[in-house]
């Protein structure tokens, strides 16, 4: 059901999100809302996730997510149990949210999250280190929060190199022993400052 005026009684800027899953069969989480404009369309905000080993959202000073007024929170979820008699689950997965109020600053950044992805890749069957790569050049300036690598049980390592239009490059994280099981954010302790026109450059193995 949507949240009700009590529960959100105006547009309000989120601080943090949390994702909790409630059962040893939730593999991950991909949480969103959706509300209606005022022509009746309806538009969906992302809300983060959660996997194994990653932990909550939380924005720094001047950041945020919007959840507007009248919001319908979706769980988008992914289970994966044992199948067979008597392997059957309940699960009730929750979601936590933290709030800007009117003493914090006013919030100056919308926080998006932006995936550099690979889909459509084969690997040739007994290969060891398969490498796959995915790139996404920045349309303007941007603040990096956080990076966040994402493979399932096949990933061995992660790294992100920024190629900067003055045609100097950063390695921005390099995971070499990626482990399913800790799917971190690598946040960093101030917003890294992106240039438009920016490539970064993902590769996994």
């Amino acid at each position: 059901e949507p949240l009700s005026e009590e529960q959100l009684p105006d547009d309000l800027w989120l601080r943090s999100i949390e994702w909790r899953g409630d059962s040893e069969v939730v593999h991950h989480i991909v949480g969103s809302a959706s509300v209606k404009d005022e022509n009746g369309q309806t538009l969906s905000y992302e809300l983060g996730s959660i996997a194994p080993g990653e932990e909550a959202s939380v924005y720094p000073e001047g950041y945020g997510k919007l959840l507007p007024k009248g919001s319908r929170i979706h769980f988008n979820m992914h289970y994966h149990k044992e199948t067979g008699p008597g392997t059957g689950q309940f699960d009730q997965s929750m979601v936590g949210f933290r709030f800007w109020d009117e003493n914090d600053p006013k919030v100056r950044h919308a926080v998006q999250r932006s995936g550099v992805s690979s889909s459509s890749f084969e690997i040739p069957p007994n290969h060891p280190h398969w490498p796959v790569g995915s790139a996404k050049t920045f349309d303007e300036d941007t603040s990096l929060l956080a990076l966040h690598p994402h493979m399932h049980l096949r990933g061995k390592d992660a790294k992100y190199v920024a190629y900067y239009p003055d045609g100097t490059s950063e390695l921005l994280l390099y995971v070499p022993a990626f482990d399913f099981n800790w799917q971190l954010d690598y946040t960093y302790a101030e917003p890294k400052k992106i240039p438009a026109g920016t490539r970064i450059e993902f590769t996994a193995h």
